[in-house]
């Protein structure tokens, strides 16, 4: 297989996997900002429950237990399960994120998408040898594992030449 048939193979690859990484990153922002919103809101939630009995006090209680029908035990009560239930989705939200590191794996999805862009672009123009497109290309996926089809479409390049033949070997 001489250079212009790897290079006519890989230009295609390299876009799949850019859409693919792509795809991942939009994926990722959305389903981070979801976590962050409702953990901002949980904790906004949390503060707000406990801050009426704590600001109010007992005339707090006594006008909420007045407007619900119920007594003040059970306003006390309710705004205390309140505050858990939204501490804990909160505390839950901020664990993910933290878990997950997604704001490092969309960076580096972002980095591994211009890498591939910019080899994409030096193969189409032939300023970069293949073998070097294909380490690059290798390298760059290597940074995404965590991307569907990352880890298999790096394996691609040892299924084509690395090398041209040399006049000696």
């Amino acid at each position: 297989m001489d250079d212009a048939q790897i290079r006519q193979m890989l230009v295609p690859r390299i876009a799949q996997q850019r859409t693919a990484l792509q795809e991942w990153t939009r994926r990722s922002r959305s389903q981070t900002n979801r976590l962050s919103v409702t953990g901002l809101v949980a904790g906004a939630l949390g503060t707000v429950t406990t801050a009426g009995p704590a600001v109010g006090s007992s005339s707090f209680t006594e006008s909420a237990a007045s407007a619900l029908g119920i007594g003040e035990l059970e306003v006390w009560q309710g705004a205390c399960l309140i505050a858990m239930v939204v501490s804990i989705v909160s505390a839950v939200t901020a664990g993910l994120l933290r878990h997950y590191d997604v704001a490092s794996r969309v960076g580096a999805a972002e980095a591994a998408t211009i890498e591939l862009d910019n080899i994409r672009v030096l193969l189409e123009f032939e300023r970069i040898p293949v073998s070097d497109a294909l380490t690059r290309y290798q390298q760059s996926v290597a940074t995404v594992p965590f991307v569907d089809g990352a880890a298999a479409a790096a394996l691609l390049p040892a299924t084509l030449p690395t090398s041209r033949p040399t006049a000696t070997g």
